[in-house]
């Protein structure tokens, strides 16, 4: 049922919105900031952005039932309007309010860095489930609520999105939730009105400057969502990332920390095995810790994910699971049969070719990737890459960079370099410009870095599937434009299909 005790065509300070919802004065069916999915009862926020205008959508709104607006700037409406020069932050904390704050009555663990944080959310959530405990999971590829699991739009939902996901949670007695929090999320004000019980910071390497314009914006995005946690609330710490260790040394909340290397940090490896499929690795707790269960320190945990940078992501985990008060033995279990996620180091076979699928899209990720198989265990090396789309020049030109130093690493073994801008296998928001294709191919030349170039994604596959053979090792790597590399791969047959025009690759030698 709708409540309105404002006049129609009436204009107020937001404020007075956020008051009449929290005194119950005010009752609402929902709220969004995108006119088409607008229900009766609902409040819906005008947002001036870059490309619409939400205030050229009132009159759908209206016509869809919209029983209050929030806007920027004054208009003609038959309805309450509600006014604030910060309507992203108003349309967070006016969600969080409709909803009830959900989160305050939960324990949710928001992962933010630039690289690990969908392959530790997915850790945590299964230690939960390994306990018997019911827990949310939301991120990059996929939102699960109460057992059933969608595929996501966003890392970090919009705020109404959000705060529905987290009340429907909790209507059925879901109390813990893993969410990962992007820094755009975090400028973008979509957490606001959300209450962390711990908060954990990954590592920080060039990305999304297009959207931060430097790294140390970005920097202060990230440490900001560190920062919005309560005093009472927990921090946990990369001490191997320099920065991070420089945020969690500077934060006024409790801190705790986990490390590769230091076993000064609060939990540290003791004992590690690594191989080409996965490792083995002994624990060591700091004494901060030392009041929690010390049986997680007499044996070994078994993780089938190569790369010492998911061992550092195991660890961020496990130190999550240990301060939220998880059986350590059934953290063991989860972790020996936990499977990567989607494009996070999947492991494929094909004819006799090793196929390594992962998103890596930024130099940190691209070169945890790399570092993680060794040239001379195979015949041949080839890297098939997908330009980063719409992300700007600078993170473009430092994964070309990457490339380059690698290749440089493993001349002698002849490595062969691919390159495509996917052209129909991304979305309009993952288009590679004109300018983003020439800094990546610029860059490699300069280097003196032989490489083929193909605008289409499945002529790029048709090249790696010709020329790899059995022993050899393929990376394909990229975030959306390398999406459907796999599964091109795997149906070779049908690669010419895919390809509606003739293209003539460039080669640069």
């Amino acid at each position: 049922m709708v409540m309105t005790l404002r006049k129609a065509g009436e204009r107020m300070r937001v404020e007075a919105l956020l008051t009449a919802i929290q005194e119950g004065s005010d009752k609402f069916g929902g709220i969004t900031h995108n006119s088409k999915k607008v229900q009766p009862g609902y409040v819906f926020v005008a947002l001036t952005g870059t490309i619409r205008d939400g205030h050229n959508y009132i009159e759908e709104a209206i016509k869809k039932g919209a029983v209050s607006l929030v806007c920027e700037r004054e208009v003609s409406a038959p309805i309450p309007t509600y006014l604030t020069d910060s309507p992203r932050l108003w349309l967070a904390r006016l969600s969080a309010a409709i909803y009830q704050h959900p989160s305050a009555n939960q324990h949710v663990i928001g992962v933010t860095g630039s690289n690990g944080k969908t392959t530790i959310t997915a850790m945590i959530h299964s230690f939960f489930k390994e306990n018997g405990i019911p827990c949310g999971l939301i991120g990059t590829v996929e939102n699960e609520v109460n057992g059933i699991r969608t595929p996501a739009d966003l890392t970090t939902p919009e705020a109404p999105d959000l705060q529905r996901m987290l009340s429907e949670m909790l209507a059925v007695g879901t109390r813990h939730v893993v969410m990962e929090v992007s820094a755009q999320g975090v400028d973008m004000k979509r957490i606001e009105g959300t209450h962390f019980s711990i908060g954990i910071f990954t590592n920080l390497t060039p990305d999304h400057l297009d959207f931060h314009e430097s790294m140390e914006a970005y920097f202060e995005s990230k440490k900001s969502f560190m920062n919005t946690l309560s005093p009472n609330k927990i921090g946990i710490y990369n001490w191997d990332d320099p920065l991070v260790r420089q945020a969690g040394l500077a934060s006024r909340r409790e801190v705790f920390s986990y490390s590769l290397w230091n076993q000064e940090a609060d939990l540290s490896i003791r004992s590690l095995h690594v191989s080409a499929t996965g490792s083995q690795f002994f624990v060591k707790l700091g004494s901060k810790l030392h009041k929690y269960d010390r049986l997680i320190e007499s044996f070994p945990f078994q993780l089938g994910l190569p790369g010492t940078h998911n061992v550092s992501n195991a660890l961020a985990a496990l130190l999550a699971g240990i301060l939220s008060g998880l059986d350590p033995l059934c953290m063991r279990r989860a972790l020996k049969k936990f499977d990567p996620v989607i494009r996070r180091m999947q492991l494929h076979e094909w004819r006799g070719v090793q196929i390594v699928d992962d998103t890596a899209m930024n130099p940190g990720s691209i070169e945890a990737v790399l570092t993680s198989f060794q040239p001379q265990n195979f015949k041949r090396m080839h890297i098939g890459f997908a330009i980063r789309g719409n992300r700007g020049l600078e993170v473009n030109r430092e994964n070309a960079r990457v490339l380059a130093d690698w290749y440089n690493s493993w001349k002698r073994r002849k490595p062969q370099i691919i390159v495509t801008s996917s052209e129909g296998h991304v979305g309009i928001n993952d288009r590679v410009s004109p300018d983003e294709e020439f800094v990546f191919l610029e860059t490699l030349r300069k280097k003196g870095v032989p490489h083929t170039y193909y605008a289409e994604l499945p002529r790029a596959i048709e090249h790696l599937a010709k020329t790899a053979s059995a022993g050899d090792l393929v990376f394909l790597l990229g975030a959306q434009g390398m999406d459907d590399g796999y599964s091109i791969l795997s149906q070779t047959r049908k690669i010419k299909d895919l390809v509606n025009e003739p293209s003539s690759a460039r080669i640069v030698m």
